[in-house]
Order: C-alpha cells, then sequence, then structure tokens
C-alpha cells in the first residue's frame, strides 16, 4: 500500500481496511475503484457490473465452486462488456494476488496495444493507497515487483506467443478472428496453469462470430457439448440494459417482431424499438448486424456481405444432371475388389493406357475432420473414384488405401495437400514405398514453367488463388462429368469472400472439394492438349498412342510388381 495521501493513523487504518476489503472482493473493487470509459456518462465513472457482465461472472463462480477453476468460452454480441470484465478481473487478481502472472491475448498488434491499454487505465485510475508498485518495462508488460507478478499483451500473429512463461490468468480476446489458432493453441494452450482452490487459475476465451472463424466455433461447440472442461455460454444482444429505448405510444408489432417475441420470451418492446433503429443502420449490410448483434448462436454465423458462390449456378446445374452412385471397392495389391464397406466409391474402373490424376487432403487431426481422395481422368477431367473417411493420415492404412489406389489407376499422378504437416508425412511414406508418380510444384511466376524439385501442394494465398480459379475455368470450359453428390453439394456451399479468399459456407466442408480441385490442377499441368467435349465422350481408347503410357512394358520391368499386369488388364480387375 502507497504511503501517500495517508497522513493521520485514521486514514491508514481506513486504507488498510479498504485494502483488505478489495483483495477479498472483485465486485466491492470494482464497484467502488475502477474506473473506466461509459457510454452514458462523461469521463471515468466508476465500475457497475451491467447484466451480462453479473451473468458471466456468476457462471465463474459457480465454477470454480463446482471444479476448483475457471474455464470459459463466451460466444456474444459486440459491446456487451465482456471484455471490460476479463480485464478488471485480470488486473483485480495480479495485483491483489501473490506471484499471480497473467496474459491478455488480441488478434493484432493494434488490439492488443488497445487492451493492455485499457488496463494501464484502470491502474492509473486507483487511488494511491490501494495501488501496488508497478514497473512498465514496455508498452506490452507491467510488472508487479512487490507482488512477484506481471499482466503481459500479445497478439496471435506471433505463432509462439506467450510460450514459455506459466500464465495463471488467460484472457483471449476476439478468437474468432485469430489467423492462426491452431498454431496459437499448439504452443501457448501448454503455459495454463492448473491452479486449483483459493487462488484458482483462470482462462477465457471469448469472441463475437467472425466469417471464417472456425477454430473458435468448432471449440466452442466443443465445449458446449462437454467435450472440454471449458464451459460454454452465448451472449446475445438483448441481455444488456443499454439495448432498449423508450416505445413510443403509437408502437405496433410487426409479423417479423411478433414472432421473436414468441421465440424469445425475454425479448420486450423496448429491445424492439433498438433493434429497429440500430438495423436500419446496417441497411446496406444487414449480414453484418446479425454478426454484430445475433439473437443466437447459429444466427451468428452468417456470410457476410461481399460473399458470393464461387461456381455459377449454370455450372452446377450441370453437374447435378451426372450425378449417380457408384460401387464400393476396396483398393488391394490385387486391384480393385468389390466390398459392401469399401472405402473407395468407384464409377469407372481404370481404362488401358489412360492417364490418371489423384488429389489428397488430408485431415488435419482435429475431431470430426474429414480425409478425401479424388480420382480423375486426365483426358476428360471426368470424376472416377471418391474417398473421405475420418483417417488419421499417419495411419498404415490410410497409406495403403492411397498407394494402391494410385497403382490401380496406372500409376496415377498424386498430389496432396501438404500445407498442415500431415500431406509431409504421406509423401515421406509414399517415397519410401517408391512411389513412382508424384506431382511437383512449377514454378508459375515466370516464363519458362520450371518445374521444382518440392512435391505436394502448399496452401499460400497466391497458390490456391491458382487453385481455385483453375478449377472454375475447367468446370466451365469442359463441363466434365462428376458423380458425387457429396462433392456436388461442397461446390454449392463453397464461397469466395472479397477478392482472394474462399471457403466452405459455415458449418459446411471443402475436404471433398480441395481434393477434387488438386486432382483437376495436377491434371491440367500434364494434359497434352485442349480436348473439346466431343473429344471427351470415348471411354476407350480413341486418342492417339503417343497420349498414354505404356503400362504394360513399364510394369514388366519392374520386380516388385509381378502381380501388376493381371489387376491393371481386362475386366478381371474389377470384381
Amino acid at each position: 500500500m502507497s504511503s501517500d495521501f495517508v497522513t493521520t493513523p485514521e486514514s491508514r487504518v481506513y486504507w488498510m481496511r479498504e485494502l483488505d476489503r478489495c483483495e477479498r472482493s472483485f465486485t466491492y473493487f470494482a464497484e467502488h475503484y475502477l474506473r473506466v470509459k461509459s457510454k452514458t456518462a462523461v469521463g471515468f465513472p466508476p465500475l457497475t457490473l451491467n447484466r451480462v457482465q453479473r451473468y458471466l461472472f456468476d457462471r465463474m463462480k459457480a465454477q470454480h465452486k463446482r471444479t476448483g477453476f475457471i474455464r470459459q468460452i463466451w460466444g456474444k454480441a459486440r459491446q456487451v462488456g465482456a471484455s471490460t470484465l476479463s480485464g478488471s478481473m485480470m488486473l483485480h487478481r495480479t495485483a491483489f494476488r501473490n506471484y499471480y502472472n497473467s496474459f491478455v491475448m488480441s488478434y493484432d498488434e493494434p488490439t492488443a496495444i488497445e487492451r493492455f491499454d485499457a488496463m494501464a487505465k484502470f491502474y492509473a485510475n486507483l487511488p494511491a493507497p490501494l495501488k501496488p508498485r508497478a514497473e512498465y518495462l514496455s508498452k506490452f508488460k507491467m510488472d508487479f515487483p512487490d507482488r512477484h507478478g506481471r499482466i503481459l499483451a500479445g497478439h496471435s500473429r506471433n505463432k509462439n506467443v506467450g510460450a514459455g512463461e506459466m500464465n495463471h490468468f488467460v484472457h483471449m480476446t476476439e478468437a474468432a478472428r485469430y489467423p492462426n489458432a491452431q498454431d496459437v493453441q499448439s504452443s501457448f494452450f501448454p503455459t495454463f496453469s492448473e491452479a486449483r482452490g483459493v487462488d484458482p487459475s483462470i482462462v477465457i476465451i471469448e469472441s463475437t462470430s467472425f466469417y471464417g472463424g472456425e477454430w473458435f466455433k468448432r471449440f466452442a461447440e466443443a465445449a458446449r457439448d462437454g467435450k472440454t472442461e471449458f464451459e460454454f455460454h452465448f451472449i446475445p444482444w438483448y441481455m444488456h440494459e443499454l439495448y432498449q429505448r423508450p416505445v413510443p405510444s403509437d408502437f405496433t408489432l410487426t409479423a417479423e417482431e411478433r414472432h421473436l417475441m414468441e421465440v424469445i420470451p425475454d425479448l420486450t418492446p423496448a429491445n424492439i424499438v433498438w433493434w429497429r433503429n440500430e438495423r436500419s443502420k446496417y441497411a446496406a449490410e444487414p449480414e453484418r448486424f446479425l454478426e454484430n448483434f445475433p439473437m443466437t448462436w447459429e444466427e451468428s454465423w452468417i456470410i457476410p456481405g461481399g460473399t458470393t458462390r464461387t461456381f455459377e449456378d449454370s455450372t452446377l446445374d450441370y453437374l447435378a444432371d451426372h450425378i449417380r452412385p457408384g460401387t464400393r471397392h476396396l483398393a488391394t495389391n490385387e486391384g480393385l475388389r468389390r466390398s459392401y464397406g469399401g472405402a473407395l466409391e468407384v464409377w469407372e474402373a481404370p481404362q488401358d493406357g489412360v492417364f490418371y490424376d489423384i488429389g489428397i487432403d488430408p485431415a488435419g487431426g482435429h475431431d470430426g475432420d474429414w480425409t478425401a481422395l479424388e480420382v480423375v481422368r486426365r483426358d476428360t477431367l471426368e470424376q472416377v473414384a471418391e474417398a473421405r473417411g475420418h483417417w488419421n493420415p499417419a495411419d498404415e492404412d490410410f497409406l495403403d488405401l492411397v498407394f494402391w489406389t494410385g497403382m490401380i489407376y496406372n500409376r496415377a499422378q498424386l498430389i496432396p495437400d501438404v500445407t498442415g504437416g500431415w500431406g509431409h508425412a504421406l509423401l515421406h511414406d509414399l517415397q519410401r514405398r517408391d512411389y513412382p508418380n508424384l506431382w511437383l510444384n512449377r514454378r508459375r511466376d515466370d516464363t519458362t514453367g520450371k518445374i521444382s524439385n518440392r512435391a505436394g501442394f502448399c496452401y499460400t494465398k497466391r497458390d490456391k488463388s491458382l487453385l481455385v480459379t483453375n478449377a472454375v475455368q475447367l468446370l466451365k470450359r469442359e463441363q466434365p462429368r462428376i458423380h458425387s453428390t457429396a462433392l456436388v453439394q461442397e461446390m454449392r456451399d463453397f464461397r469466395t469472400i472479397g477478392l482472394d479468399e474462399w471457403g466452405a459456407r459455415t458449418g459446411c466442408h471443402d475436404d471433398l472439394l480441395n481434393a477434387y480441385m488438386l486432382a483437376l490442377l495436377s491434371a491440367s499441368d500434364d494434359r497434352p492438349r485442349s480436348l473439346t467435349l466431343e473429344d471427351r465422350e470415348p471411354t476407350t481408347l480413341a486418342h492417339p498412342d503417343h497420349l498414354f503410357h505404356d503400362i504394360d512394358h513399364e510394369l514388366a520391368g519392374t520386380p516388385d510388381m509381378g502381380h501388376a499386369m493381371e489387376w491393371l488388364t481386362g475386366d478381371t480387375a474389377y470384381h
């Protein structure tokens, strides 16, 4: 306790009592001594917890009583006070506890500075007798040397943010906007203290919804479903007292508003008046209003303005005309074997002398992720086989599927996605087995089109643009046949966001589509010529011999492929 302004024994006793009260009670400390900017008053009035903040604070107390520590994840409307609550709790814990380390993480550097500055203002406006001695070591760090604690601020664009030091209080704000959330999780989550009891560890992850924030959405829904130690709460806009307005005497509800009040009992006419006025400000971008001020968790995950369907309706309608069921097969060292539970759905058996390309999109290692494989004919770009499952890309079964599917389809050219690391493991294993035909990256930024020694496709922003535009052009120009219902549906759900971003509609998948687009890129890189629609009709060897491998000749000289002649020729390979 500072000795400033403590000039009499009576005042010293008073401030010692106040210090004790503040140490024991966050709410007493907040409502008597924390000062914040307010929408309803000029200056820095004391922090009075609003309804949202009281609700969240009560949920945290209940979880602490039940589990011994606090793990919270909040989806919320904008400006309901959640970040203010977390920041004030962080200052209270760190400034009035010994050996307490805290970390606040934002999605970029300016926001990190803003969050840290908010806590610095909390500290600056404390009465001097309550201020612990603080040292500002940088614009992102405040040390309390007498308490042996500190507050750090950082941002998610630093992949190693917060790594290397134990954190007892963590606040991750606007987590749906983190550009590399999985990297942050890998490096940062291990620093969370597991302390329980009187001085518990506290982790709060909160955000408004943001299109593309799949990590946050997936993490929050896992908590909602009881699959993690985190507790999920959604905060709709109408829970905040400020989001209401006086009701005019001539006010009447529309049919839509009556329905809303029927399905959401907590809505009041005063809320509806605010909702009308605020929504009118977003007339040009109504999706933004739903994103910022949702009534439900599901409503918050909408497609933003400026988002369009990537593939044209006319293209999708044509593709839908050729959907038909395939037959299930196993890919084995003896060829395709018909099996009711086979992983591979086949529409066309491998044809003699035809080139094939296989795109592979390995799962990222998260529960619920799909691993997908698509096989296309290089001459017609027709989809001939597909596989999708919750396989671990490191499993031997998955490697067998990829290897033997490639070998069966005439040593197809394989192009795996290697962005997340699992593709590199797949490449390593394929090379260990001496797979003979891996796609190599092209130098597309010079006129020579030089082929590099780097195998596999990496999703940089530029290369993803190439991948998507190549697929859009080929599908529009050549209208290849696609037979998979799931693949066509993923095309319907695929969106272009602005000028240079793409992704599946929220809650949907694009694993099959990514694999198919990879196969198209592989095929287009090595096609000998552009084919017309008339060229595509035959499915047998109706093209000049120089377009194709002499498979029999090549395999005859392969010592470990003595069985290959049988399963690559005739109908015996398709049984």
